[in-house]
């Protein structure tokens, strides 16, 4: 997160996230508390209250297994493709942002 994203655009106000372990690692609180980022979670079995998140998962996934199919061990390397192609396409929550 530091280096390809708070590097470049500045650390964010809040890291939201589900209760899994990972966003929970004494690592990204840390990291929180250091640049001043407000740690918040959605509840343990309300999981569709990070609906958008798991949306956008679940289509990056989509995307990844496309990608790979036959080298799972290459994903991390199709990951900059696999957002580049993501974020050049039309959303409907885009749309929704530029009519306003």
């Amino acid at each position: 997160l530091v280096e390809k994203y708070i590097a470049y655009f500045g650390a964010p106000d809040y890291l939201h996230s589900d209760q899994g372990r990972s966003f929970e690692a004494s690592v990204v609180l840390e990291m929180c508390r250091l640049f001043g980022i407000e740690k918040t979670r959605s509840s343990l079995y309300h999981r569709q209250r990070n609906g958008q998140a798991e949306r956008f998962n679940r289509t990056l996934l989509d995307m990844l297994s496309i990608l790979v199919d036959g080298n799972p061990g290459q994903w991390d390397g199709m990951l900059p493709f696999v957002m580049l192609a993501y974020n050049s396409s039309v959303h409907e929550s885009k749309m929704l942002l530029i009519s306003l």
